[in-house]
C-alpha cells in the first residue's frame, strides 16, 4: 500500500508517528495498493495512539474487540478505535477502548509474538460485520504457500505526508511460513523472522508505516477470516514484510474476546457475539418478545417461542397478541380518538394516548362567526347584517358587499342616510329650507314696495 519507504528496520514497525519519521529513507518507492470500495472491509479499523501521536490498523472480530499487533499498544498510555474508510475528516468518531492485552510473551526488539486485543466500551456500529480471527484447524500452512492474501490498512502513500489515513488494499503471495521456535532465516533479513509468523516480498505491492495491526484476509470454506497480523517490514519497505500468524494465538483471543454462545455472562463484552441476553451469550440481540435465545435444545441461539404465546408487541400501542412464527402478531391497537374533532387527533406513544392540538375554524371571513362543534366540527354562521367590514363595505348574509345604489344598510333606509364622508341629514333639519326661503321671498317683495 505503500509508495515510499519510511521505516527503518529495528525501530521502524509498520506503526506511524510523525515525529518519529525518519526523512532520509523517503526517496525510495514501491508500488501502491488500491482505495478500498465504500462499504468494503468495514471491519478494519484505525488505531490512535496517544490522541493522535502516531496510529495502526486493527480489525473488529467481535462486536467489541479489535485486534493488532502488540507494538501499537505497548509502552503507550491509551488507543482508540476509529471506522470508516478515511480519517481524521472522514471517519466515523473515535471508540473508547476500555481494556487492552498484549501477548505476555511479546519482544519488543524482534517483533515475537506481536499480538493485542482491544475491547471496546461499546458495540461498532450495528451494519459493520466483525471478520473473525482464523481458528487453528483452519490455520495457515504449507499447503497456502504461493497462495494470494489481501491486506489492508490506512499507511502512507505519499512522500508529502498528504495521503496518509486512507484505508487501501494490495493483494501478494505468501512466500514463507514460520513454524520454528527458534525462528526463521531468509537472505533478506539479517535479523531472526520471529515463529508463528509468515512474510511476503511486497510484489506487486506491501504495507509500510501505518499498516502495522493490519489484517491479511483469506478465504476459508467460503468465508472471511483474518489469517495475519501486520507486524514489521524492511528499512525501505519494499523487500519483505511478515506478519504474525493469526491461528496460532486461538486460544489467547479466545480468552480475551469471552464466552462462546450459551454459556453464562453479566455484560455484552464477556460475549464473543456482543450480546449477553438473559444470562446467556446470544447470536444476536434478540429483542423481539417473540423469540428467546434459552431453548434448551440450542442455547444462545436465537429462535421463535412456541405459536399462541402470549406477547407484548414492542410497540406498546400496538396492544397484547399472540407470538407467531417469532412475529408478535396483534389485532387491537390502543384506540385513542375521542369522537371529538374540535380538540385535535389523538395519537399513542409508549403505550399512552396522547391529547392532539386544537383545531382553527377561523375561515378570515369578517363576517362569520367561527366555532367549533363536537358533533360535526368546524361551523361559519353569518354574523350581524350592516357590521362594517372596510372602507364602504358592509356584511350582508355572511358576505362583505362594497355599498351602491342597489346594496343599502337594511336597518337605515337611503331617504335617511348619506353614503360616503357626507353628513346624514334629519326629516327637522330638511323642513328648514322651504321657510328659510318663504322668508327670503317675503323679503325681496318689501323692499321693492318700498322702492317704489
Amino acid at each position: 500500500m505503500m509508495r515510499l519507504a519510511i521505516i527503518i528496520l529495528g525501530f521502524g514497525t509498520a506503526c506511524g508517528s510523525v515525529e518519529d519519521l525518519n526523512r532520509d529513507f523517503m526517496e525510495q518507492e514501491i508500488v501502491n495498493g488500491s482505495v478500498v470500495a465504500e462499504g468494503a472491509h468495514q471491519a478494519v479499523v484505525a488505531i490512535s495512539i496517544n490522541s493522535g501521536y502516531g496510529y495502526c490498523t486493527g480489525t473488529l472480530i467481535t462486536p467489541t474487540v479489535v485486534l493488532t499487533a502488540a507494538h501499537c499498544v505497548q509502552g503507550f498510555d491509551q488507543n482508540g478505535v476509529i471506522f470508516g474508510n478515511e480519517f481524521p475528516d472522514g471517519g466515523l468518531g473515535q471508540k473508547k477502548v476500555i481494556e487492552r492485552w498484549v501477548h505476555p510473551e511479546y519482544g519488543d526488539a524482534a517483533f515475537w509474538h506481536d499480538v493485542a486485543l482491544l475491547r471496546l466500551e461499546k458495540a461498532a456500529p450495528a451494519d459493520i460485520v466483525p471478520v473473525p480471527a482464523l481458528p487453528f484447524s483452519l490455520h495457515l500452512n504449507e499447503d497456502d504457500l504461493g497462495s494470494e492474501l489481501e491486506f489492508v490498512g490506512f499507511g502512507w502513500t505519499d512522500p508529502e505526508l498528504k495521503d496518509y489515513g486512507i484505508k487501501r488494499q494490495v493483494r501478494d503471495d505468501i512466500g514463507l511460513l514460520c513454524d520454528s521456535p527458534t525462528g526463521c532465516h531468509t537472505p533478506e533479513l539479517a535479523d531472526t523472522i520471529p515463529n508463528n509468523s509468515f512474510c511476503h516480498d511486497q510484489e506487486p505491492g506491501g504495507i509500510c508505516i501505518g499498516d502495522s495491526g493490519g489484517p491479511a484476509f483469506v478465504e476459508r470454506q467460503g468465508k472471511l477470516y483474518v489469517a495475519g497480523i501486520t507486524v514489521f517490514t524492511t528499512a525501505t519497505c519494499g523487500t519483505i514484510a511478515c506478519s504474525a500468524t493469526v491461528g496460532d494465538y486461538e486460544a489467547e483471543i479466545l480468552d480475551f474476546i469471552g464466552s462462546a454462545n450459551g454459556e453464562s455472562c453479566q455484560q455484552n463484552g464477556e460475549c464473543m457475539s456482543g450480546a449477553c441476553v438473559g444470562d446467556l451469550c446470544c447470536d444476536s440481540a434478540c429483542d423481539d418478545p417473540c423469540l428467546s435465545c434459552t431453548n434448551p435444545q440450542d442455547p444462545g441461539r436465537c429462535l421463535p417461542i412456541e405459536d399462541n404465546t402470549a406477547c407484548q408487541a414492542a410497540d406498546l400501542c400496538l396492544g397484547a397478541g399472540a407470538c407467531q412464527a417469532g412475529v408478535c402478531v396483534t389485532e387491537n391497537p390502543i384506540e385513542c380518538d375521542d369522537g371529538d374533532p374540535c380538540n385535535g387527533a389523538e395519537i399513542c406513544r409508549d403505550g399512552q394516548c396522547q391529547a392532539g392540538n386544537s383545531i382553527s375554524c377561523d375561515d378570515d371571513n369578517p363576517c362569520t362567526e367561527d366555532l367549533c362543534q363536537a358533533d360535526v366540527g368546524c361551523v361559519h354562521q353569518a354574523g350581524p347584517d350592516d357590521t362594517p367590514c372596510g372602507f364602504e363595505r358592509i356584511c350582508q348574509d355572511g358576505l362583505c358587499v362594497a355599498l351602491n345604489e342597489d346594496i343599502q344598510p337594511k336597518q337605515n333606509p337611503p331617504s335617511q342616510r348619506l353614503q360616503g364622508t357626507a353628513c346624514a341629514t334629519t326629516p327637522a333639519a330638511a323642513s328648514l329650507w322651504p321657510a328659510l326661503l318663504l322668508l327670503f321671498t317675503l323679503r325681496q317683495r318689501r323692499r321693492a314696495a318700498r322702492s317704489a
